[in-house]
């Protein structure tokens, strides 16, 4: 026995009377809003400081994305399983939310007009023979 087990030991004998509680984790779950096209899924995440309005850094099954937390936070047990859920990464900085206005007010625009140009192309009819 080492002498951290005997001072471990020394403290739960101090107080007999208090129950030993299972130590059980709670996960958080989220509802996320994000991307482009304004996609909700829930996300999973192990700390408590979010709340509805925040935004957030996720990932999602399409890599790591810019969201927003549209739910108040739901508690899970820590055993249940999150295959099917993404992860809260982290709250979002200020740098975070800058890249983020830069690609919606300035990227989205350009694609949006690349993809008028290719679709204004004429149209070829094709035969089969």
């Amino acid at each position: 026995m080492t002498r951290r087990d005997r001072v471990v030991i020394i403290i739960i004998n101090k107080f007999p009377y208090t129950p030993l509680l299972p130590c059980t984790f709670m996960r958080h779950i989220l509802t996320i809003r994000y991307g482009v096209l304004k996609n909700t899924s829930d996300f999973y995440s192990s700390f408590n400081s979010l709340k509805k309005g925040d935004s957030v850094i996720i990932r999602s099954y399409r890599g790591v994305e810019f969201g927003e937390v549209v739910t108040k936070v739901r508690e899970s047990p820590d055993d249940v399983s999150t295959e099917n859920l993404g992860e809260i990464l982290r709250k979002a900085t200020p740098d975070d939310k800058e890249k983020q206005r830069k690609i919606h007010d300035e990227l989205i625009p350009i694609e949006f007009k690349f993809c008028q140009k290719k679709n204004k192309r004429p149209q070829t009819s094709y035969e089969i023979g």
